[in-house]
């Protein structure tokens, strides 16, 4: 059918997996959304694994591309981690799941190559963040021991379970005190 795109079947396949999950997904849920045959979901993605890979593949780019572009304005590791933080609070905004952490909650039973997908977004975050810390803490911007891996665990780490929480106990006000909270701690002034 003429105008069906992969990107349209993976922005389908996103917004149902960010809210439902993967395996509460079908191709006839895709299908009947945006009004094609099956079939031509299973053209561009043979397999729910192969639409499972390029969706959290597709996921990762964006997600780096949209960090990048928050943060190129300044480069101050503060800023990085609100930048990073404020792709998060959008999800939450949009009434939904970071697609990598509703796929992580049922990563016992995804396939393989998902998972896989799924522990390269969540190992880049780190890297990413372990960065920021890294340079935070070389200039002085920020204050926190350990090392910067183990923060950027941390940080990554609240920022999936502030989505969770906050959806239940409070909304954005609620994800906005936590981020504020974690990030004022980090103030080299706030360890003294």
């Amino acid at each position: 059918m003429a105008g069906v795109t992969a990107d349209r079947i993976l922005d389908s396949a996103q917004a149902m997996m960010q809210t439902r999950g993967y395996h509460d997904v079908s191709y006839r849920d895709i299908a009947d959304e945006i009004g094609i045959k099956t079939a031509s979901i299973h053209y561009h993605f043979p397999s729910k694994t192969d639409l499972g890979v390029a969706l959290t593949a597709r996921y990762r780019e964006r997600f780096f591309d949209d960090l990048a572009h928050t943060v190129k304005r300044e480069k101050s590791a503060l800023h990085a981690l609100k930048g990073f933080a404020a792709l998060f609070r959008q999800v939450m905004a949009d009434n939904h799941f970071c697609l990598c952490g509703a796929l992580g909650s049922e990563v016992g039973g995804l396939p393989t190559a998902v998972v896989d997908e799924v522990a390269s977004f969540f190992a880049a975050c780190e890297d990413w963040l372990a960065e920021s810390f890294a340079s935070g803490r070389a200039n002085g911007a920020l204050g926190f021991t350990g090392s910067p891996k183990v923060q950027a665990s941390v940080f990554l780490s609240l920022m999936e379970g502030a989505l969770l929480t906050s959806r239940s106990l409070g909304g954005l006000k609620r994800f906005d005190a936590i981020v504020k909270t974690f990030l004022e701690g980090l103030r080299p002034t706030a360890r003294a």
